[in-house]
């Protein structure tokens, strides 16, 4: 058995070199014996989209893999734990006896710290023995652990305790990416796995390692493989923007130090004098190409997003269009699998000819009071027709004078005719968009990106524009250990692909640039 680890600096093509060399082992082993994971979905997705010869099936998250392995061998003895399943357990219960129902990385992070479910998760992705935690986390647990048994649930980190302890590896080659935020846990199983396949090789960065809040261990990563190998060149970082990244992750003793070229001579490395949020975006739009805002924590964008919705600034987060702050971080985004979206209706106003959804979306938000009575059941029964609305139809429903206001795009007299005041809330963004900016503002990729650190990893962007504030847990935190906080900060820096602009920190911040 061969053990690899695969460094990846930040935009080192990475994911191309892993893809490679999937697409070998399946030649090699055959794809039915090749096992591709990530720790995220995301990451598993980029995988799948490229050609390895690699079956859909074998390619997904550690503990997919975990799951598929114990539910084949328990033929289905047990299940996830839903949601349903924990507002059960919080019935009752408060502070931080609760479970939170969904978070997001960014909220267990910030609001769920001194939940006990986090510290008892930690404690097992540490590998702690149950008898060396405190007190009140071995009742918590107790009590959790048999609410699960009694309904023959598991958690995540359940599927990985069961697959260590009785499933041995499934195939034959194991690739294992965004392997610097595996726990030590899960670098347990992969061993485990490892001394029974043919070869292993496991892929990230130690300097970009994020998660340690919830076990990453660096040292397992760092630790895994003898064989180490560095990916030579960074096809995003200017050369100033890389030697300002180095100096900056330099703080940091246990890592691996990594040399490799960047992408180009130059960039721009800029300390600001301002923290004014107007300044900041005023700049942003006047630099050529996007733009991307980051925070290390979510409520920390609400100035930012502020600012932007009050001057009709198009903006999106491209990397979080699913899940926690999709929709309020891509208020622009369409609809999709058949749903639409508030953008989605002024999009329509603004698009004729019209086809029977669009002129559906259009008359769904407006009063009945300037509209044919019966026009807006009859437009939602006529919606999945094809071809377009004919003049006729159209002034059969609204009338000549509305006809003729609405075809020239009024989006004010549309804004006017909306009675439902949430409605009119969730609309206002949009329409003063279109009304600014026109059709092409509601259909160009906005060039502002608005984010935490976490939401961005693996993305980029011209221009940067780093936020070093932390939360009151991420202060505590940084006082009794700097280097996750280091490393998260430095993956903001690496994601700028020309110009790198740092934030002052606020008075009475830990961190300085």
């Amino acid at each position: 058995m061969k053990r690899t680890t695969l460094f990846g600096p930040p935009g080192s093509g990475k994911t191309t070199t892993l893809s490679k060399w999937a697409k070998q082992a399946a030649e090699k082993y055959g794809g039915e014996n090749v096992m591709i994971c990530s720790l995220t979905k995301t990451a598993a997705a980029e995988i799948q989209s490229r050609s390895t010869g690699v079956p859909r099936e074998n390619v997904g998250t550690l503990h997919a893999h975990c799951y598929r392995a114990v539910g084949a061998k328990y033929e289905g003895k047990w299940k996830v734990i839903s949601k349903d399943d924990i507002t059960e357990w919080n019935a009752g219960k408060t502070g931080i006896y609760q479970i939170p129902v969904q978070a997001s990385a960014e909220e267990m992070q910030q609001t769920f710290t001194d939940s006990l479910i986090t510290a008892c998760d930690l404690f097992r992705a540490r590998m702690i023995a149950l008898d060396k935690w405190p007190v009140k986390h071995q009742r918590f647990w107790n009590l959790y652990y048999d609410f699960k048994q009694q309904r023959t649930l598991i958690d995540f980190t359940d599927m990985i305790e069961i697959a260590l302890n009785e499933i041995d590896c499934p195939m034959d080659y194991i690739i294992l990416d965004e392997a610097q935020d595996c726990s030590a846990l899960e670098f347990a199983l992969l061993s485990k796995w490892a001394s029974q396949c043919k070869g292993v090789v496991i892929a990230g960065d130690d300097d970009q390692s994020a998660y340690e809040w919830r076990g990453a261990s660096v040292d397992a990563f760092l630790n895994f493989a003898e064989d180490q190998r560095v990916l030579p060149r960074t096809y995003r970082m200017p050369s100033k923007i890389k030697e300002y990244s180095e100096s900056w992750i330099s703080q940091i003793r246990n890592r691996k130090e990594k040399k490799y070229e960047p992408r180009v001579e130059g960039g721009q490395v800029s300390e600001l004098d301002t923290r004014s949020v107007e300044d900041l975006i005023d700049l942003s739009m006047s630099l050529e190409g996007s733009s991307m805002i980051l925070t290390t924590c979510s409520y920390m964008l609400n100035p930012i997003l502020k600012e932007l919705t009050e001057r009709a600034i198009p903006f999106h987060n491209p990397y979080r269009t699913t899940g926690d702050y999709a929709s309020s971080w891509n208020p622009l985004a369409a609809g999709s699998r058949g749903s639409s979206t508030a953008a989605d209706a002024v999009r329509s106003l603004l698009s004729p000819p019209w086809t029977y959804k669009d002129i559906y979306l259009i008359l769904r938000e407006m009063s009945t009071d300037y509209l044919a009575h019966g026009a807006k059941a009859a437009s939602q029964r006529m919606k999945s027709q094809d071809g377009y609305v004919g003049m006729d139809q159209l002034s059969l429903w609204l009338g000549d004078s509305n006809l003729t206001t609405i075809l020239a795009g009024d989006l004010n007299w549309w804004m006017s005719t909306i009675k439902d005041s949430k409605r009119r809330g969730l609309l206002s963004y949009r329409v003063r968009v279109g009304m600014k900016h026109g059709l092409t503002g509601l259909t160009t990729t906005p060039r502002i990106i608005v984010g935490t650190i976490h939401s961005v990893k693996g993305g980029e962007a011209d221009n940067v524009f780093l936020f070093p504030d932390l939360s009151r847990s991420g202060h505590n935190s940084f006082l009794e250990n700097e280097d996750p906080i280091i490393r998260q900060l430095y993956i903001g820096i690496t994601r700028a692909r020309e110009r790198l602009y740092l934030v002052p920190a606020p008075r009475h911040g830990v961190v300085q640039w």
